[in-house]
């Protein structure tokens, strides 16, 4: 992929890049802490960001020409989702905290071939990991920079990682670091120009995957997350490789991902294949994609006797929609229509229509469309200069059950207008539907904007306070009542109840200035919450918040109490080698 300086970003811009609803999770995200290892790379950002699942998702997003052009997640959205707009939040806002990537680049340039050799020898003895990743970077750099490129010793190292992880000599989340490494290789190469040898290793570690990982109970979780990056990754360099032997291996594997994803239902790995062949693949390779699953179906029984796959595209119908757009011949406007609304891909199909003039056809299909598609169908719509329709689609489905999305729209909707009253009004209706203290600030932003809010405040409050001892003393610190919030938490202690975490967190990063002694007992803790959790996500969280309780000690003139603390702890904990490790990775222990 192109590099380029990667440009700032205002918090507006998330909005067009990600959406609303994603864009206003993300920024939830973004304030809770939930990033960590941000990287600023040539033309990337990235990070962790912690999600749902014990292994935090891996967010990438790429510039070319100063603006953003695409993005990466191991979550099941994998692209464009809450996580990537946490990373670019983040960016906007505290870019202080993303460290250069590609500082090496200068200073190991600056190094003698027996100084960088004594480097690379160093780093091998410490770590077998850094070993095979050393042994794949030279091989790749032994192929030839152009042309077909075997994938077979790439796919060995992999596998030799999944094995150890299976029969337990490793830890998952060190299997995955060692998975990652390849794939960070694979990044080099294709900034380096080298597409063929970065399909190879992707085409590698999608072998070893089908192959070992996804079978073992327990591993789909992390895995297919990393096996759907891994997959839009090679789709990214079938669309640049040119014709030869490199490209179909890579089509070929990429319809492995594709039967596989039909048979299992992994994180719609269909519908990115679908979408890359559409897009990229000529007339011919079309056809040999449609011989190939025709042949897949016919050899298995199962598959075909199934009417209810649990897949990306949902059923055998939709498989067979695919097949018939790979044997319709050159593609043409009727035929994609038909693609998607036969696979149920309704903003591809509203656009479509949209973007040829059948305005009422494209009205028609969101009307009947998923509720959870509106938003996304109305934004299309109001693109399109035609608000006023937007408007009336959204309220006819207002009636029905889990409409909060649609009264989140309407409140964007009416904001980005400038009609505070209106935007006031459905914010309060979301309230009342969904009283949270995320809802009131909302609400609460718009009556001061309006004048209103000390008429309407005690209300709201009562309705918090009755609702949840959490959602209350969020409220309250958004209100500054610093003093209650912390009386309310004491008081739940005391009966023998609490806060949740990240209510607590909230409340502790509140006491910072005013009172740092009730800060790091809360922060104190929680970390030590995280480490009991036993996983590398807890450890690394659990060492960024140590990093904030040394600069309160540091600040408050007890350095004795942070080296005290710090001292206990990793006696406490010397055997458990992955926290002491996230340590020094935090600059929180000498090497």
């Amino acid at each position: 992929m192109a590099t380029s300086e990667v440009p700032r970003l205002e918090s507006e811009d998330v909005r067009a890049i990600v959406g609303d609803v994603y864009a206003r999770r993300g920024h939830a995200y973004f304030e809770r802490g939930h990033l960590f290892h941000a990287r600023l790379g040539r033309g990337q950002i990235r990070a962790f960001c912690a999600g749902g699942r014990p292994e935090p998702y891996r967010v990438k997003v790429f510039f070319e020409q100063g603006r953003v052009h695409d993005s990466r997640c191991t979550c099941p959205i994998g692209r464009a989702c809450k996580h990537v707009a946490a990373l670019l939040y983040a960016w906007a806002q505290t870019p202080e905290i993303f460290r250069q990537a590609d500082g090496w680049e200068e200073r190991l340039g600056g190094l003698s071939k027996e100084q960088l050799l004594a480097v690379v020898l160093s780093l091998v003895e410490h770590d077998p990991l850094i070993e095979e990743t050393f042994s794949v970077a030279v091989r790749a750099f032994e192929t030839p920079a152009h042309g077909h490129v075997d994938s077979g010793p790439f796919r060995a190292q992999a596998e030799r990682i999944l094995s150890d992880a299976i029969f337990g000599f490793r830890p998952v989340e060190e299997f995955i670091d060692g998975l990652t490494r390849l794939t960070d290789m694979a990044q080099i190469q294709r900034q380096m120009g080298h597409v063929e040898r970065a399909a190879a290793i992707y085409r590698g570690l999608l072998d070893a995957l089908s192959e070992h990982g996804l079978a073992p109970e327990g591993f789909d979780g992390p895995l297919a997350g990393f096996e759907a990056e891994v997959a839009a990754e090679l789709a990214d360099c079938f669309a640049r490789l040119p014709a030869g032997e490199s490209r179909r291996l890579s089509l070929h594997a990429l319809v492995d991902v594709y039967v596989g994803s039909v048979a299992s239902g992994r994180l719609h790995l269909d519908q990115l294949v679908e979408e890359s062949i559409i897009a990229q693949a000529t007339d011919e390779e079309r056809s040999a994609v449609a011989q190939r699953l025709r042949r897949s179906l016919a050899a298995h029984d199962d598959l075909r006797a199934n009417q209810s796959l649990d897949a990306g595209l949902g059923t055998r119908r939709g498989y067979e929609a695919f097949l018939s757009i790979l044997e319709a011949g050159p593609l043409d406007s009727d035929a994609l229509l038909d693609f998607f609304r036969r696979t149920d891909r309704w903003a591809e199909l509203v656009g479509r229509l949209l973007a040829v003039g059948q305005f009422d056809e494209a009205v028609s299909e969101v009307r009947h469309a998923p509720l959870w598609e509106i938003p996304r169908l109305a934004n299309l719509l109001v693109e399109h200069g035609e608000p006023q329709y937007a408007l009336m689609l959204v309220r006819e489905r207002l009636g029905e059950e889990r409409a909060g999305a649609l009264l989140s729209w309407l409140i964007d909707f009416y904001d980005a207008r400038g009609q505070f009253d209106e935007a006031m009004d459905w914010a309060r209706r979301r309230f009342e539907h969904t009283p949270n203290a995320d809802h009131y600030h909302v609400v609460r932003r718009f009556a001061q904007k309006l004048g209103v809010w000390q008429a309407i405040r005690p209300v709201m409050l009562t309705t918090l306070e009755r609702t949840s001892l959490d959602e209350f003393v969020r409220a309250l610190l958004v209100e500054g009542q610093f003093d209650r919030a912390v009386a309310l938490w004491q008081e739940a202690l005391e009966h023998g109840a609490g806060l949740a975490s990240s209510t607590q967190l909230r409340l502790a990063e509140a006491a910072e200035a005013v009172r740092p002694a009730l800060a790091l007992r809360i922060y104190i803790a929680f970390v030590e919450a995280l480490i009991e959790r036993r996983t590398r996500p807890q450890y690394r969280m659990a060492a960024r918040y140590l990093s904030r309780i040394q600069r309160l000690y540091e600040e408050a003139g007890q350095e004795h109490s942070w080296h005290a603390l710090l001292a206990n702890l990793v006696e406490e904990y010397r055997r458990r080698w992955a926290l002491i490790d996230e340590l020094q990775r935090a600059n929180l222990l000498e090497d």
